[in-house]
C-alpha cells in the first residue's frame, strides 16, 4: 500500500525490533499501521482501525517487538482508574463492591 504524505496524520516511533525502529502510522481516514524497516523498505507488521488492533497483530507476527510507549487506556483495561475510589478498575483492586456485582445494590440489607 502506498500512502502520500497528505494522507498521514501522525507518525511516531513506538518500539524496537531487532535494533530497528517500530513506527505507528495513523492516517486521516482512521487506519493505523505498525511498521518497521527491512532491507531499506518499510514493512507493515499490523494494520487495523485502532492502534491497539495494529499493535496486537504486529505482536502476533513479530513477538520480539519491544514497545517503548505504553498502551492507551482504551487498549488496556489495567490502565483504567475507577472514577469512584481511584484504584485500578479491576475486581481485585477496586473497592467499589457494587461495581463488580459482588453485592446487588438493589437487594435489601437483611
Amino acid at each position: 500500500m502506498r500512502l502520500d504524505k497528505n494522507q498521514i496524520q501522525k507518525r511516531e516511533v513506538i518500539g524496537k525490533l531487532n535494533g530497528r525502529d517500530v513506527i505507528l502510522i495513523t492516517t486521516h481516514g482512521g487506519l493505523s499501521l505498525v511498521a518497521a524497516s527491512k532491507n531499506g523498505q518499510l514493512v507493515t507488521l499490523g494494520a487495523g482501525p485502532h492502534p491497539g488492533v495494529s499493535r496486537w497483530l504486529a505482536e502476533k507476527k513479530e513477538p520480539d517487538i519491544i514497545w517503548s510507549t505504553p498502551m492507551m487506556k482504551s487498549e488496556a483495561d489495567k490502565d483504567l482508574i475507577c472514577p469512584t475510589c481511584g484504584q485500578l478498575d479491576t475486581p481485585q483492586e477496586c473497592v467499589c463492591i457494587y461495581r463488580w456485582g459482588f453485592v446487588d445494590k438493589n437487594a435489601s440489607k437483611f
